[in-house]
């Protein structure tokens, strides 16, 4: 990162809920996933309490009765007691962790489904968002350590707390002066090392941007397509250099927090010396003068030992606990995050054989860009209309198409189903009216039927086979020998398969036509697929748009034969709009694209047409 870039970096937000809220929040959440677990935490810091004083009180006990001169009975008595009941409650204590340790992947696992959830469910808005990217993953790190260890080490700090106002008590009551001491020293400690443990707080932000990279360039290096650049373009120099790049970026911001905290031990140092220093002087000398027994040296030497852990243990704990408290702070700011969409408390969709769907004055900015995408767009897109979309790269055909599906609300302007805006639609009731493809699809690792279907329980295998059919994927799928339960893809399940392109493509008109909703959205779907492949994939899309309110987008101009009308979307508007035939009389920017296309499959000489092009431009 650049001097200019850290100047201009904006200082971290607040966390937005204080520690008191985080820990109940923690607290009750741990309940709800596992009640077991909350009580055998709670079980396990008190034989945590009752170890430490049993082991306490041993050495001093023993040295007491031989002192006495009680016997050999007496000694292996006192022994037996606090020896052998201690060495119990230990083994019991670890029996409990081990159990503890098990139900906490399940905590983990329920608190993972509650992100994953949040993501699946949230408004498409907020993925266009680097807050909302960077809270995603700080929440999945939350859920898999956050909240349990929030919980845990809340009840350390009450059983460090308990202990150390156990130690006091024996202290004081060595000298007042050494409480008052302790209370200075420890004060300082405490704001001292407050402060320094919000150092996390202050650069999470740019945490989470460092590890966002690191996943980025881990991801992106198991691949297909960069697998197979690297082979041909001997790309490894290049990745070699963004591993590094990536890994100064890291490096960096460690020896800065590594720096930080240095100075952190040297302070907690110097008020150890300080704090310990003076109770062996007041101990000792105490000793020598024979104010105090073998039995009470011992007792009291323990206790100054056990003291000094104990207060560094209460403000490790304490901001220990405020630590996790940032990140179930960062895990509620996300299940939290505002959605801009209706959705339980939105109005369900009326049901109808047909709908029309209308932009009107729509005008949409992507945050971030200087330039409107969308400005002024106008569009009907009539009841049982197959409509086509055509135009340039970066003319706003898929920016449209998210508008349409309800994934974007325009910056002005409305979007109307039937005459009403979507605005006060449940979202969801209202993505339930599409069945769409994209140029950028997702085929899952499951078996074919759970991509077809979308779904895991309740298949329609009868349905099922009757897209398979219309698809045209029947004699590909039994040629497989696990036929429909065929896995896809292989980054999960070693037997699955890859697809080609045009069987993707069919596994996608397939999806299309299992979910049979009322409006088809196509937006380049067949851009990777040869022309002739393209043609048969549309006439199939083509047959199964009867009767519903459809939309094409196509780079090639030959779906837009078969469609009822064309858009040609030009510098954000709708800048031409009517049958094939009537814009090609038009003579205007869809005419000259067609020409381009047209002369493209005619003349055979694609250079020179790119040159004489060229020059009458010029």
């Amino acid at each position: 990162m650049s001097l200019k870039d850290q100047k201009d970096r904006k200082p971290a937000e607040k966390p937005t809920y204080s520690v008191p809220r985080c820990l109940l929040f923690a607290f009750g959440r741990v309940w709800r996933c596992s009640k077991p677990y909350f009580l055998l935490e709670l079980m396990m810091l008190a034989l945590a309490l009752a170890v430490e004083v049993f082991g306490f009180y041993l050495a001093p006990t023993l040295i007491g009765v031989l002192e006495r001169g009680e016997g050999i009975a007496a000694f292996m008595l006192a022994l037996l007691l606090l020896g052998g009941g201690r060495a119990l409650i230990c083994g019991i204590y670890r029996y409990a962790e081990v159990n503890v340790i098990a139900i906490r992947q399940v905590i983990h696992s329920h608190l993972t489904e509650e992100v994953t959830d949040k993501i699946t469910n949230t408004s498409y808005p907020n993925f266009l968002t680097e807050k909302f990217k960077n809270r995603t993953s700080q929440a999945f790190e939350a859920a898999e350590s956050g909240i349990t260890n929030a919980h845990r080490n809340f009840l350390l700090f009450m059983k460090t707390l308990i202990m150390f106002a156990f130690y006091l008590y024996f202290l004081t009551d060595l000298h007042p002066l050494l409480g008052a001491v302790t209370g200075v020293l420890a004060g300082i400690m405490f704001f001292y090392n407050r402060w320094a443990y919000a150092w996390g707080q202050r650069h999470r932000d740019e945490e989470s941007e460092v590890w966002r990279k690191w996943d980025y360039v881990r991801d992106n290096m198991v691949k297909l397509p960069l697998i197979k650049e690297l082979k041909l373009f001997g790309m490894s120099g290049w990745i070699e250099s963004i591993f590094r790049d990536v890994y100064m970026i890291s490096a960096r911001l460690s020896v800065k927090r590594e720096k930080f905290f240095a100075w952190r031990g040297v302070v907690n140092l110097i008020t150890d010396v300080l704090r310990d220093g003076f109770a062996l002087y007041i101990l000792i000398s105490a000793a020598v003068r024979g104010e105090i027994s073998a039995a009470r040296f011992v007792l009291l030497f323990s206790a100054i030992g056990g003291f000094s852990a104990q207060i560094g243990g209460v403000f490790g704990s304490i901001n220990q606990v405020r630590q996790d408290c940032l990140k179930v702070n960062n895990f509620m700011e996300f299940i939290n995050y505002p959605e801009p969409f209706k959705f339980e408390e939105g109005k369900p969709v009326p049901r109808a054989d047909s709908y029309e769907i209308k932009l009107e004055n729509v005008s949409y900015t992507y945050p971030g860009a200087e330039k409107k995408t969308l400005d002024g767009f106008d569009l009907t897109v009539r009841k049982g209309e197959k409509l086509a979309m055509v135009g340039l790269n970066g003319a706003g055909k898929t920016t449209v198409v998210k508008l349409i599906c309800g994934f974007l609300d325009p910056d002005e302007g409305r979007v109307l189903l039937n005459g009403q805006d979507i605005r006060e639609f449940d979202r969801r009731d209202y993505y339930r009216l599409f069945s769409a493809v994209f140029q950028q699809f997702s085929i899952i690792d499951s078996t074919i039927a759970q991509n077809i279907s979308q779904s895991v329980d309740g298949i329609d295998y009868e349905k099922l086979d009757v897209c398979l059919e219309k698809a045209g994927l029947q004699k590909m799928i039994k040629e497989l020998p696990k036929g429909l339960e065929t896995h896809l893809g292989r980054d999960i399940y070693d037997d699955g398969i890859m697809l080609s392109g045009g069987q993707t493509q069919r596994v996608l008109l397939a999806r299309a036509l299992y979910k049979n909703a009322p409006i088809l959205v196509l937006d380049e779907p067949t851009a990777a697929l040869d022309p002739i492949a393209e043609n048969d994939i549309y006439m199939k899309y083509d047959s199964m748009c009867s009767g519903k309110t459809s939309v094409f987008i196509s780079h090639r101009f030959a779906s837009t034969r078969f469609c009822d009308r064309v858009v040609y979307v030009a510098d954000g508007k709708a800048a031409e709009v009517g049958t094939h035939d009537e814009l090609i009389k038009l003579g205007g920017g869809y005419a000259k694209l067609f020409e381009i296309q047209a002369r493209y499959y005619r003349d055979g000489d694609v250079r020179e047409m790119m040159r004489k092009e060229a020059e009458e431009n010029a």
